[in-house]
């Protein structure tokens, strides 16, 4: 691998962590850096494993798809405002449900319609650990994807009005600690 592409790498993982505190700052880039760099090398196969009790979710692309195609970023000015991965998560989850009818994503189609609509790079990685320390504001249950498990996040009301907040203070508002 080329120096500038460690070096784009980097940029990207410094990126998707920069909202984060220590020490999940320093784990996560350095899981995130290495998931990047890895995303090039064959990956091994995973062993077949029993099921956890956890809902099937089939995340194929088409609902990823739908909500790029409804989605004119133009409509959505907000979105510059909006500095961190939680909010812009939020964000991302609030249009989904209102504006594509889809009520519940993965971390993963969170970033990919944050990376396609609105060209901000994050990571599926990112979205993850944001949504995860933030059970007040969404919803989240497992589901099974491609034979691993993975979490399906919905907002929650308390997300919604969170988010307002930071649209009204432009992008600045911090989560409240209970």
């Amino acid at each position: 691998m080329k120096t500038e592409e460690i070096q784009k790498l980097v940029k990207i993982a410094e990126e998707s962590v920069k909202d984060l505190e220590e020490p999940l700052k320093s784990e996560g880039f350095k899981t995130i850096l290495n998931r990047l760099m890895e995303e090039g090398s064959p990956k091994p196969k995973r062993p077949i494993t029993k099921n956890t009790g956890a809902a099937t979710y089939e995340s194929s692309d088409h609902e990823v798809a739908k909500i790029c195609e409804s989605l004119n970023r133009t409509e959505f000015p907000e979105i510059e405002k909006i500095t961190k991965a939680l909010d812009q998560a939020l964000f991302v989850l609030l249009i989904a449900r209102d504006s594509a009818d889809v009520d519940g994503l993965l971390p993963s189609q969170i970033s990919k319609i944050l990376n396609t609509v609105f060209r901000l790079p994050t990571t599926g990685a990112a979205i993850g650990m944001a949504l995860g320390n933030a059970r007040s504001l969404v919803d989240r249950k497992a589901v099974n994807v491609r034979g691993g498990q993975a979490y399906k996040y919905r907002i929650m009301r308390e997300g919604e009005v969170h988010l307002q907040n930071v649209i009204a203070e432009g992008g600045s508002h911090e989560q409240e600690k209970n």
